[in-house]
């Protein structure tokens, strides 16, 4: 199933997918999955609702585990001049992050969240980490990436990090 979603004159897509099945050792089960195609700018509160949107559209499809693309949050080369930088959080108590934990929770869906712009302790890098948030709203899980890659007019350069 497709679904398009515009708002903000921005065409989003989410894909459900009837099923996936998974064996782990002997346990084996079943749950629904839903991956979010998206176009992210650097208004931030514009991104969020649109993925809040999503993933209420994901609820009503009883997805239990939607997939956000790469920064699903936050890509610079906007109006608004910010850069990755400017941005950035560090993971425990993060303003952003406490929005999409609490939408896990209203949801009842696990989130995958592509890449976060998590605060470095060099005030000029920034890691992108991959957050998964189960659907109670907890953080179950970073990762901060090693394949880093360049977009120079985002204020995105990666490799200098």
């Amino acid at each position: 199933m497709l679904h398009r979603f515009n708002h903000f004159r921005s065409r989003c897509r989410l894909r459900t997918f009837r099923s996936l099945t998974m064996d782990v050792d002997v346990v084996k089960t079943k749950f629904r999955i839903g991956v979010v195609q998206m176009t992210s700018t650097d208004d931030r509160d514009r991104n969020y609702n649109i993925c809040s949107g999503l993933a209420n559209i994901a609820k009503s499809e009883k997805v239990e585990f939607l997939c956000f693309p790469e920064c699903f949050h936050f890509i610079g080369g906007g109006d608004s001049g910010l850069k990755s930088t400017d941005i950035a959080e560090p993971i425990e108590n993060s303003p952003s992050l406490a929005k999409y934990q609490e939408l896990a929770k209203e949801t009842q869906c696990s989130l995958s969240l592509g890449g976060f712009q998590e605060k470095s302790d060099d005030e000029n890098k920034v890691y992108n980490t991959h957050v998964i948030i189960d659907r109670n709203g907890n953080i179950i899980e970073t990762y901060r990436k090693i394949h880093l890659f360049d977009y120079k007019e985002g204020g995105l350069v990666e490799s200098n990090f």
